[in-house]
């Protein structure tokens, strides 16, 4: 399954890797598992890996009803690394409908990692 997840209880950050095909099925699977992980609460800031994937097989319908969802409180914040082309169109699509929290796209590691650890303690940052 390309769509992976860790959740780091020390830094209280999702690192969720996603590479090659991405499928519906999957990019539910994997979002349905994270959000039933005892370790997930609505505050969870999350970095999301997009950027070795080479295919995206997800309906505009399916993107829209998981941006949708309430999930995430005010307080999240969800970085998408995710290079430039249809992949980052899905994702910037996703931004567009997002309802809770903060959703950024970079085309650069180092800015989706500084933004999520922009107010965060040192010792919670990501690197």
């Amino acid at each position: 399954m390309p769509w992976t997840y860790a959740i780091d209880r020390e830094c209280d950050v999702v690192l969720v890797t996603v590479s090659g095909i991405l499928t519906g099925a999957e990019l539910s699977a994997g979002a349905r598992a994270l959000i039933q992980d005892p370790g997930f609460h609505p505050d969870i800031r999350i970095f999301l890996d997009y950027h070795a994937v080479s295919e995206v097989r997800v309906s505009y319908d399916l993107v829209e009803a998981m941006a949708s969802s309430r999930v995430y409180s005010a307080k999240s914040r969800r970085a998408f690394y995710v290079l430039p082309g249809f992949a980052q169109g899905v994702v910037r699509y996703y931004q567009a409908f997002a309802q809770a929290g903060q959703v950024e796209v970079f085309a650069e590691r180092d800015a989706a990692v500084a933004w999520l650890n922009e107010g965060v303690a040192p010792e919670k940052w990501i690197e």
